[in-house]
């Protein structure tokens, strides 16, 4: 993980081994989120001065806005029938689209110093388990981060070699099945496989209850559970070997921040999971997502930080 400055020339971010000795260039978060026009059309930034774009206007930490490294804007307040209030630090901004392209070529080197580290760690994994494993697959979700390792994975393994499954719990954005298809047509070359429960998550909440945080039945019933069950179908073993790759990032969370790169058993005996995002931030994998053009699930662009 890297420092992240702001390049004032192109609104964008730079990547940096070193934090900069001008602490007004230093983002203060590794965990900077790009911020298109349709959140400040759904929060109501009415003041500022922009037009819609594909690319994005501004970065975001928290609920903090920034526009050339300067903190410009805070969202407070709001419920789910009531809108924000923004306080402006910057009452009149005209917003232009961040030069994408121009930010990534700046980010190059040590991009692709960070992407040719994970692709060699997905390479070596598999090289070390192939005969061990009777399938291989990626675990997508739609978000950001499995999009950046099916890129990953796609780039270093050939696609005869591994799966993509979509865990469908049923309770998904529309946005995210969208997210689906568009990853379909951007990898045509690749089989995507969807796991789903038998049982639609309007029954499992009868039985169980709403998922939340202290009642964490959802993955295991709709995702872990019903991938298990389809790769096994697949291989015509009950007691076969799996390599997956997913998209897990230790700065996500402070339970993630334990986890290893490399875990076998922890979903299933005979299942290893492999993180090559591991030690990524959320800035790292922006940079990366965008700068190979590939595809970024809708709720990014409304605000969502996680999808």
């Amino acid at each position: 993980m890297y420092h992240v400055c702001w390049d004032v020339e192109t609104n964008g971010i730079l990547l940096a081994g070193a934090r900069p000795e001008d602490e007004s260039l230093a983002a203060k978060d590794s965990e900077l989120r790009p911020v298109f026009h349709e959140e400040l059309d759904l929060l109501g930034f009415e003041r500022w001065d922009y037009a819609p774009s594909a690319a994005p206007l501004l970065w975001a930490i928290g609920r903090d806005y920034y526009h050339r490294g300067q903190h410009v804007a805070v969202a407070k307040g709001g419920s789910f029938y009531e809108k924000p209030t923004i306080e402006y630090v910057v009452e009149d901004l005209r917003l232009e689209p961040i030069d994408v392209q121009e930010m990534s070529r700046r980010n190059a080197a040590l991009l692709d110093g960070l992407a040719q580290r994970a692709i060699e760690f997905v390479r070596r994994e598999y090289e070390q388990r192939r005969d061990a494993v009777d399938v291989v697959s990626v675990a997508f979700s739609g978000g950001k981060d499995s999009v950046a390792v099916l890129d990953l994975v796609q780039r270093a393994l050939p696609p005869d070699v591994f799966v993509v499954v979509f865990g469908d719990t049923t309770m998904e954005l529309s946005a995210t099945y969208e997210v689906v298809e568009a990853a379909k047509r951007h990898w045509p070359q690749l089989s995507f496989l969807t796991a789903r429960s038998h049982l639609p998550a309007i029954e499992t909440w009868k039985l169980f209850g709403p998922p939340s945080r202290f009642q964490r039945w959802c993955c295991s019933v709709h995702k872990s559970a019903p991938s298990l069950l389809l790769l096994r179908e697949r291989t015509g073993s009950p007691t076969f070997g799996s390599l997956v790759y997913e998209g897990v990032r230790a700065s996500e969370s402070l339970g993630r921040s334990t986890y290893d790169a490399v875990a076998s058993g922890v979903k299933h005996t005979s299942q290893t999971n492999a993180r090559p995002l591991l030690g990524w931030s959320a800035s790292e994998v922006y940079l990366y997502v965008l700068g190979r053009g590939l595809p970024l699930h809708s709720g990014y662009r409304t605000g969502l930080t996680r999808v």
